[in-house]
């Protein structure tokens, strides 16, 4: 069936490849012709020469080659999984809709101040601590470790010239999601903006360009070849949310439209960020509990226990206190009571 997982053997997908033209193929299976060649090279399975089906239309007879016999240690088998549908990049949750309609009124417009005198707190902690740090590679400054200071400073990662500049954006964007109901927190050096009991990561980070060592920019610190080059801030700032998973996760300078006119935009994101995180943890709730009963039906088919709810009660009751996480035993005793 199309766009469904499935296992196939070389001797299937060989009589599939000579039977079908590889895109049809690859349709049906829900993948890229390219990914189908892939899966014929790992199998060792010939697949048609370029321009075979046209050469079969004109009546051309060509000799099909032989299923080449498996070697010791060489897959039999693969598993097909097809390429998910790309989801429709316009915002379809009515939140997050209202949330763009929001931020798009021109009394929600955020600015951002000339100076710090009302910075965020947040912001004017970490100031003075980036300010009075030292600059890496890239020539980004970072807070001198001492303690727990460290810990309690802004993922702020830009050059000396451009930091104020960047606390004054930061500043800005704390403030507005203080405004609309958000918590800001900075846990491990991440800072993180609570939203609706979810937590997203987010950094500020200066752009470099990298060029070739002269002779003006001083002798090299480091052996290794990585020194060989010189890293020069550009001045260009990107806002980014640190989430591998989330679909649009930074923003940045443009020629025609500065960060500084792109931080409603950023407010928007970061609460569509919030909203996914929610739906992916509760999805994985989900599978965690569809495994948990999996579990207990296969325990309780194995000792011959009639009553599952019974059984999933009696794991829960056994359970000592110390030996679990104290929300993770709430969660299994949630599973009993359902």
């Amino acid at each position: 069936m199309e766009n469904e997982d499935r296992e196939i053997t070389r001797e299937e997908l060989y009589r599939l490849v000579w039977a079908k033209p590889g895109v049809v193929l690859a349709e049906e299976f829900g993948i890229s012709d390219v990914g189908l060649a892939k899966i014929c090279k790992r199998l060792r399975v010939p697949r048609p020469p370029r321009g075979y089906w046209r050469m079969l239309e004109v009546g051309r007879r060509i000799t099909v080659p032989r299923l080449p016999p498996l070697r010791r240690n060489e897959p039999e088998r693969a598993y097909i999984t097809p390429q998910r549908p790309r989801p429709d990049p316009r915002p379809q949750d009515p939140f997050i809709v209202e949330r763009i309609r929001q931020e798009s009124l021109p009394v929600n417009q955020i600015e951002v101040p000339t100076d710090l005198r009302r910075a965020h707190t947040l912001v004017r902690q970490a100031g003075p601590l980036l300010q009075s740090g030292q600059a890496d590679s890239y020539g980004r400054m970072f807070p001198r470790w001492s303690g727990d200071v460290d810990r309690k400073c802004l993922n702020v990662s830009v050059s000396k010239e451009t930091l104020p500049r960047a606390l004054r954006i930061m500043s800005a964007l704390l403030i507005a999601l203080e405004a609309r109901g958000c918590k800001i927190e900075i846990n491990e050096r991440k800072t993180q903006c609570l939203i609706n009991g979810e937590r997203v990561a987010f950094y500020l980070w200066e752009k470099v360009k990298r060029r070739d060592r002269e002779p003006g920019d001083g002798p090299r610190k480091w052996p290794w070849g990585f020194d060989k080059w010189v890293f020069d801030p550009t001045g260009e700032l990107m806002f980014v949310i640190d989430d591998y998973w989330i679909a649009k996760k930074n923003w940045k300078d443009r020629k025609n439209k500065l960060l500084e006119d792109q931080l409603n935009d950023v407010v928007v994101g970061v609460f569509a960020a919030g909203e996914a995180i929610r739906l992916r943890n509760l999805e994985r709730q989900q599978e965690e509990r569809r495994k948990f009963y999996t579990r207990v039906v296969d325990n309780s088919e194995r000792y011959e226990v009639k009553n599952v709810y019974v059984a999933i009660s009696e794991v829960v009751a056994i359970i000592p206190d110390e030996g679990l996480r104290s929300d993770r035993k709430r969660s299994l005793r949630g599973y009993a009571s359902d």
